[in-house]
């Protein structure tokens, strides 16, 4: 886990198995905020490949509400190892 000065996760390492025997999966996590730390992107990376944005939070002027953005709202989980 990575944190800022002021403690807030900017990267998490996951490593993960199925089963006992199966090869680790790991997953690496990297989040980006706005200047009042509040989430800004969400990204995923499985395995070293290619990070892939799951979250993006967009924050009106007034700062009452955002918009989600998110690749499981559109449809598309991510793919299978």
């Amino acid at each position: 886990m990575e944190l800022d000065f002021a403690g807030v996760v900017q990267k998490l390492y996951l490593p993960q198995k199925e089963t006992l025997h199966s090869p680790e999966v790991k997953i690496e996590e990297r989040f980006v905020y706005d200047h009042q730390n509040r989430l800004v992107k969400h990204f995923h990376k499985i395995n070293g490949r290619n990070e892939e944005l799951l979250l993006e939070n967009v924050y009106d002027e007034l700062q009452e509400g955002y918009q989600r953005k998110s690749r499981w709202l559109r449809g598309s989980p991510l793919p299978k190892r």
